[in-house]
């Protein structure tokens, strides 16, 4: 067992003793919970970066130094040997080991080493101070709960943007202290600071300010709550005032969103009561929204009137907007073989699509697809309600999720979908899945595992109908639709 102190400087002198003494790395293990000061080591900055002069010493590269130094801040025990392991590759025979991105090693100590360099950003950022007066002078005070040991690499940040005022930064293993003109590190903090900071009625009250501000210039339209997780984990919110608003303007932000998107839309104007035929006619002269302006013409739905399934995709593609008809492409193929697949004629299922005209951008001289806008969605709703309230089928199957969001509104997610049935005006049962052309995209395990998802929903839907298969159906349940998750609001 190889004692030492906790801190990098001490790992360089216990790692070149070991070098010295011809140690390979499998007995190599390396103790630094002996020391009682040892967070309090690994916290001072002039603990970082002392070298050893007794005897001759290996020669590595200035990377593995600076890299080691910042992997010595990380809280996973087996550091120590892995860079041991690789400090010993460095100088038997492996001096360009830096440079092999892929080597498990040094794979390993990457990540080690950006997700210290990212708890130091987030300290940056969550930090969050609170003003009181402490022996005649402004103090400012904040409690932080950090990943790794990253206060020492952290607070020269506050001490540039504070100056000369005075401030302190506690964690659960020690405390930095500034007090104008030096900076000190101790084990803790006295409680009475944090307990006169939170009682400090001015302090509250800028916090309540700041809190509405936030709240009023939150944007519902980019709300992403994994994204806000993946940069600032819940454990962060306690102590962030303007993230204690967080929880319910997420909550909120779809309906929002769907708020913001109805002001400017211009629904299509549907001719009222009247049938399939006469409602493709009158689509055809469509310009409730701005694509019909590229489109070639109208893709309206096709299928049988007593179609007992519907199939909903997004738009018309390329091969569809110039045929006029829906699934001829790529995705259509791919959908006919997969409704095989699935025990499902083709012949007796009605194909449309939410949005009647194809969207797209030129590249050189293809037309690629764009995404419509939900207001160019919510736009074409009205024809698609009008297909479906002369179909009355039994399934509706919405095919991605521009299709489920026309239907169940813009905050559905097809996670929310999965193995789900949802009850509708128009259909007895509504499923949601993939659509092809997402599968055509896709590679690998991800492609098998979506193709094989997407049959599994025909056949629920196959199921869910009154459509007669090749052996007799199985009747609709209606308690599963009663206790279905009911649809996003519209």
């Amino acid at each position: 067992m190889i004692a030492f102190d906790g801190s990098f400087a001490g790992f360089r002198d216990a790692a070149r003793a070991a070098l010295a003494d011809h140690v390979p790395p499998e007995r190599a293990h390396f103790d630094d919970a002996n020391t009682a000061q040892r967070g309090l080591d690994l916290l001072a900055p002039e603990g970082r970066g002392r070298a050893s002069t007794a005897g001759p010493q290996p020669t590595v590269p200035r990377g593995f130094v600076e890299l080691g130094e910042t992997v010595a801040l990380h809280r996973d025990p087996r550091r120590w040997a892995l860079l041991y392991r690789v400090l010993h590759r460095l100088t038997h025979g492996e001096p360009r080991l830096l440079s092999r991105a892929t080597d498990p090693d040094i794979r390993t100590l990457a990540r080690m080493g950006s997700a210290v360099r990212r708890d130091i950003h987030k300290l940056h950022a969550f930090v969050r101070f609170r003003k009181i007066e402490h022996e005649g002078r402004p103090l400012w005070v904040s409690f932080y709960e950090p990943d790794h040991r990253v206060l020492a690499a952290a607070v020269p940040h506050f001490v540039d943007r504070l100056g000369d005022d005075a401030f302190l930064i506690a964690t659960p293993e020690g405390a930095a202290h500034w007090d104008g003109a030096q900076l000190s590190f101790s084990a803790g903090a006295p409680p009475e600071l944090f307990a006169a900071a939170a009682a400090d009625e001015t302090e509250q009250g800028i916090e309540q300010l700041f809190r509405a501000y936030y709240a009023s210039v939150f944007n519902p339209a980019r709300a992403n709550l994994r994204a806000t997780l993946n940069e600032m984990p819940r454990r962060f919110w306690k102590r962030i005032p303007e993230a204690q608003e967080l929880p319910s303007l997420l909550a909120q932000a779809a309906l929002r969103t769907g708020e913001m998107l109805e002001v400017d839309v211009v629904a299509a104007q549907v001719p009222p009561d009247a049938t399939l035929p006469l409602l493709e006619e009158a689509a055809s002269r469509c310009t409730a929204c701005p694509i019909h302006h590229a489109a070639t013409q109208t893709v309206f739905g096709r299928g049988p009137l007593d179609a007992r399934i519907v199939l909903v995709g997004e738009q018309p593609g390329d091969e569809e907007d110039r045929r006029g008809e829906p699934f001829v492409g790529p995705a259509g193929r791919l959908l006919r073989t997969l409704l095989a697949e699935a025990g499902l004629d083709p012949a007796h299922l009605y194909l449309t699509n939410a949005v009647k005209h194809f969207k797209w951008e030129p590249r050189g001289k293809r037309r690629l697809h764009m995404k419509p806008a939900y207001s160019e969605v919510r736009a074409c709703r009205p024809w698609l309600e009008a297909e479906l309230a002369q179909l009355s089928p039994d399934v509706v199957v919405c095919l991605g999720v521009t299709a489920a969001q026309s239907l169940l509104g813009p905050g559905f997610r097809l996670a929310q979908g999965k193995d789900r049935v949802f009850p509708q005006p128009w259909a007895r049962a509504l499923v949601t899945t993939y659509h092809p052309s997402a599968i055509l995209r896709l590679e690998g395990q991800a492609a098998t595992d979506a193709r094989a998802q997407l049959v599994a929903d025909l056949r629920r839907a196959k199921d869910l109908s009154a459509l007669p298969p090749a052996s007799a159906a199985s009747p609709l349940d209606p308690p599963s639709l009663h206790a279905a998750t009911p649809p996003c609001p519209p």
